[in-house]
């Protein structure tokens, strides 16, 4: 076993531990990396392969193997990074226990573990797992418990789930806009607003924001937005995405699934003010803007407006 206690920024790689009652374990220690070891125990499932215990925090652990134990990583600190590491053939991938906050764990493999992927209990709270790869639990992928809450999941896809009343994990998927023309050509210059639920997550001038219309192919930056959410239920409430498009006096809001891309498209204007040489979407908005003795010109289709005129 290799131990730190009361010990900061130690570097321990490329060991390899065979049958230790815990590989490696961090007590009351920061700052270090722990890096590219292998710890294996002979299946009996005993101890930990990886531990932090008290207030271990700012520790990088990457890219380690860890098998054969009773827990995989057992993390009772916060504020720690995981990456890259492989946890196979445990009971337990990962605990996260005793209160564990804000620790990210990211680009990890758990497989094969007897129980549960990742087990979180004891109110840990704000656990990040981002493009992790969970398969194989006999039991649960993730086992979350114990009024542990405010955890999140980014590109980590999971088969099974348990979330115990009081407890909660927050699923995130990046939004991705494909915006086109009639002709399914890319078009620039439209104004978007995007909602969760009631909360304005994207909005162009027009809706009264200042992020940027689509650009030349037709899209916006990608970024992430709450999606499900398993609040006290292993069943997850879908959160509602909403999408408003506008082009000259044609605007459109819809509710679309954010897991997949979200396609628009915006139709020709088809109304002409010919005068004025001004196309417009809407018969109304035409007439409206007309003067006297002005022709207007409304393409074949059909048209969804109660049209006004008045002296």
């Amino acid at each position: 076993m290799f131990l730190l206690s009361d010990s900061d920024g130690n570097v321990i790689k490329n060991n390899t531990f065979t049958d230790s009652r815990y590989g490696i374990s961090l007590a009351t220690s920061s700052n270090n990396v722990v890096s590219d070891n292998t710890i294996i125990k002979d299946l009996n499932f005993d101890k930990r392969g990886i531990r932090l215990d008290g207030s271990s925090t700012n520790n990088q652990i990457i890219n380690n193997t860890v098998s054969g134990y009773e827990n995989g990583l057992e993390c009772r600190s916060d504020s720690n990074y995981f990456s890259g590491n492989v946890f196979d053939d445990n009971l337990y991938g990962i605990l996260f226990r005793q209160g564990s906050e804000y620790n990210k764990f990211e680009n990890n493999t758990i497989k094969n573990n007897e129980y549960y992927g990742i087990f979180i209990q004891d109110a840990s709270k704000s656990n990040e797992f981002w493009n992790n790869t969970i398969s194989s639990s006999n039991e649960y992928d993730f086992y979350i418990e114990d009024n542990s809450s405010g955890h999140f999941v980014v590109n980590t896809p999971f088969s099974t789930i348990y979330v115990e009343s009081g407890s909660d994990i927050l699923i995130l998927k990046y939004l991705f806009l494909d915006v086109n023309d009639a002709r399914g050509e890319n078009i620039s210059g439209i104004d978007i607003k995007i909602k969760e639920e009631d909360s304005v997550k994207y909005s162009t001038e027009y809706f009264g924001g200042s992020d940027s219309k689509t650009d030349a192919n037709g899209t916006i930056a990608p970024f992430l937005i709450n999606y499900k959410k398993y609040d006290g239920s292993s069943t997850p409430t879908v959160i509602p995405t909403s999408v408003s498009a506008r082009s000259n006096d044609w605007v459109e809001t819809s509710t679309f699934d954010p897991s997949n891309t979200i396609n628009i498209t915006v139709p020709d204007l088809r109304v002409l003010n010919t005068r004025t040489d001004v196309l417009t979407y809407n018969i109304q908005t035409a007439i409206d803007n007309a003067e006297e003795g002005d022709t207007i010109h409304a393409w074949n289709g059909t048209y969804y407006e109660n049209i006004e005129i008045s002296d």
